[in-house]
Formats: structure tokens, C-alpha cells, sequence
């Protein structure tokens, strides 16, 4: 029998999937994903964009590339990962947890997201220049 996504599992290890869970894992997971929408952006639109990850691998930086302007900075604090947006000025934690499906998904404001979603929500407004309402 096939699961569907949002199914709930009759039993899992979720003790062994939240330590897999971490945020140093996910965030090489979010860098990759950051780094495939950049291409994309950067194939369909004027503006040229480009990421930086610092030396130790904590902090990774989207900005566009010939502008001096505002950018949006990813970096791990503890078991959190921190999203400073510096286009609308909004600054996010994003912790991690076990979706009642039992995937790793990523808490923001109260809401259990995919990564694709924190990154939509993070990289939006530098992007395309849309605001997330806030």
C-alpha cells in the first residue's frame, strides 16, 4: 500500500528522526535548495544573483550580485536556523520538528513549512521585489 505525504504512519522511530533532524543537516539541505533557486532565478530574470558561505559554514549570504544593496543572510544559532531579510526588514528563526506525517519540517512563526516554502518566504522579495505582507 502506497502513503500519501500528509498520511500519519501507524508507528515510527521518531525519536531516531528527530536526531537526524538537526539543524547543521538541514541547513546544507536549505544552501542546496537556495543554490538551485538562484539558477533558476538567475535563467529567467535581469537582475544577477550569487551566494556566499562563510568560512566556517554557518552563515550564507543571498545577494545580488552588482548591487550594493539589501540581501538575505541564513545562518545557524544553536538548533535554529535565523533568516535576517534584509528587503523588508524581517527577521525569522526557523526551528525544527517532526511533522505529525514524520517528515523533518521547519517551524516559522507557528507554522510547519517545507523548505521550499521558507525559501519562497525568505527570497521572494529580493528576487521579484514582492512583499510577504509583513
Amino acid at each position: 500500500m502506497i502513503r500519501r505525504m500528509n498520511e500519519v504512519p501507524d508507528e515510527l522511530d521518531w525519536v531516531s528522526r528527530r536526531v537526524e533532524c538537526s539543524a547543521a543537516k538541514v541547513f546544507r539541505q536549505l544552501q542546496a535548495g537556495i543554490e538551485n533557486d538562484v539558477s533558476a532565478v538567475n535563467r529567467t530574470s535581469p537582475g544577477e544573483f550569487g551566494t556566499t558561505l562563510t568560512h566556517d559554514g554557518r552563515t550564507f549570504v543571498v545577494a545580488e550580485k552588482r548591487v550594493t544593496g539589501p540581501r538575505v543572510v541564513f545562518f545557524i544559532s544553536g538548533e535554529k536556523i535565523e533568516i535576517r531579510d534584509e528587503v523588508s526588514g524581517v527577521n525569522r528563526a526557523a526551528s525544527l520538528t517532526i511533522s505529525n506525517s514524520g517528515r523533518c519540517v521547519m517551524s516559522v512563526d507557528g507554522l510547519e513549512l517545507e523548505q521550499w516554502q521558507v525559501r519562497k518566504m525568505a527570497l521572494e522579495g529580493l528576487f521579484f521585489g514582492v512583499s510577504d505582507g509583513e
